[in-house]
């Protein structure tokens, strides 16, 4: 009787072929169905490739997209450098230049729609072989994007925006930092002594003392924002433990004095010239202004007590132009100053 006999070799070359048609009908396999195919198994080792995985399909970063640009100056290079990190996180939806450029276009609106246009039109033009022009290289966009709608003069720009930069006490000393940085960067400062001489003149004084009291002083830019940030954490923090355990902070900066509706009396003490002035052009010995006297002034607060040397003297010299040396305290006339 005659008995089949299977051939080890040849089953495993049957189970290999089936292993790479397996393998073709997935993303990424080849074409081979053989042993020598280009989807087929590694010359050398009698196995199959492993299907490569997708880059970016499936596995997409979270890249927030850009807003819509509507001409903005001052908002020309954020706009690019978003467009920039959603090509980087998404490469195979972007895999060339074009699709990058047409992208890029899809989000201008506004005034920027015309240069919209007139890029598309441009790029439908023919050669000389009679072939679309296209929408030439990222680069090159880039550069006549902002040749268009950036910043005409960013040194300049860069200047006025340092010259009114301000510290917000309320908000971390790191954000500020990395706004002062940004300008130092966009006004081409990048000296370390102008760069720290401007950061010092933007802290507010009680950091700029506490700084000054340390040991070794900061040699460069980076030690001197390590340091600021080192004690301004510290002063808030002490700042946190004396509020909550309901201790009266006291205030590091003289509050700023807001606009006054009349004009501020002079410190110090009334001689007897001025004060004859005052008495013959009838003017009121605390506003100076005419018509009333300083008991029924309009800018007195009569409810401060230190208002009321003004309202003394004054009655005073109503009844006797008496001794020159009558003393005037000053008075602020806005509620921020502390007494």
């Amino acid at each position: 009787m005659n008995q089949k006999v299977e051939d080890p070799e040849a089953k495993n070359q049957v189970d290999q072929v089936d292993r790479v048609d397996r393998v073709d009908h997935e993303p990424g396999g080849g074409g081979g169905g053989g042993g020598g195919g280009g989807g087929g198994p590694n010359t050398g080792t009698g196995q199959p490739n492993p299907p490569k995985p997708q880059e970016g399909v499936g596995h997409k970063s979270k890249v927030k997209e850009p807003d819509i640009f509507t001409g903005d100056r001052n908002k020309a290079n954020e706009f690019l450098a978003d467009l920039y990190l959603l090509f980087r996180s998404r490469p195979n939806d972007y895999p060339n230049d074009e699709s990058m450029v047409v992208t890029a276009l899809s989000y201008l609106r506004g005034d920027t729609r015309w240069w919209a246009e007139a890029r598309v039109e441009a790029a439908q033009r023919l050669d000389e072989d009679r072939r679309p022009r296209g929408f030439g290289t990222w680069q090159h966009f880039r550069e006549d994007f902002l040749m268009v709608f950036g910043e005409q003069d960013p040194v300049q720009t860069a200047a006025v925006q340092l010259a009114t930069l301000r510290y917000d006490p309320r908000e971390p000393l790191d954000r500020f930092n990395a706004k002062i940085l940004h300008l130092f960067i966009k006004g081409h400062i990048t000296e370390d002594h102008a760069q720290m001489a401007w950061y010092n003149s933007k802290l507010p004084g009680f950091l700029r003392d506490k700084i000054a009291l340390t040991y070794p002083q900061p040699s460069n830019m980076d030690e001197l924002m390590d340091r600021a940030i080192q004690l301004n954490r510290a002063y808030l923090l002490n700042r946190a433990v004396d509020t909550s355990q309901g201790r009266r902070i006291q205030r590091t900066n003289p509050p700023r004095p807001k606009e006054a509706t009349v004009r501020a009396v002079s410190t110090g003490k009334l001689d007897q010239k001025t004060r004859q002035e005052l008495i013959k052009q009838n003017k009121c010995f605390y506003c100076r202004e005419v018509g009333h006297r300083a008991a029924n002034c309009p800018a007195k607060r009569n409810n401060n007590p230190k208002t009321r040397a003004v309202e003394q003297e004054e009655e005073s010299n109503a009844e006797d132009d008496g001794d020159p040396d009558i003393g005037l305290n000053a008075v602020g006339l806005d509620d921020g100053l502390d007494f």
